[in-house]
């Protein structure tokens, strides 16, 4: 029997189909062509450029992200192996390592948030000055309720 989804299941099923769009917009260029960066391991740079060039420690970021320390740390691993961060001793605290952006990992970051900015701005163009703010108005408050309900459960 097929039962007629529900506004809210549609909604998430058009968020992934969102979300698989973004995650295939990102790249990296290495030589001649393209390789893939997650959307976990953009989100770590993102976090990380905020905080640039004093660093975070992996305890910060893996807040940030609301995951745990594991898989923060296997994105971070990816990400030093090619070149985009770096563990470094933290000025407070010579046991603490500060994960820090270097100048390919900035580069990666601001060359993905203009990819991914002209993809919003493309779907954007099809929408009337209302429409978009009524569409970011609505995003806040799901983002909101989403981000409420993650620090209860924490």
């Amino acid at each position: 029997m097929n039962q007629k989804k529900s506004k809210s299941e549609d909604c998430w099923q058009l968020m992934h189909k969102i979300i698989f769009v973004l995650q295939n917009a990102c790249v990296i260029p290495k030589g001649s062509c393209l390789h893939r960066i997650t959307f976990a391991q953009l989100r770590v740079l993102d976090i990380v450029c905020r905080h640039h060039p004093e660093g975070l420690m992996l305890k910060d970021i893996t807040r940030e992200l609301n995951q745990t320390a594991a898989t923060t740390s296997v994105a971070i691993d990816t990400l030093v192996k090619n070149g985009f961060v770096v563990r470094e001793q933290a000025e407070h605290d010579r046991r603490a390592v500060a994960i820090r952006l270097t100048p390919e990992g900035q580069r990666i970051r601001d060359d993905n948030a203009k990819r991914l900015t002209k993809r919003f701005d493309e779907a954007f163009a099809l929408l009337s000055e209302e429409e978009r703010k009524n569409f970011h108005t609505t995003l806040q408050k799901i983002w909101g309720t989403f981000n409420n309900n993650q620090k209860e459960e924490a």
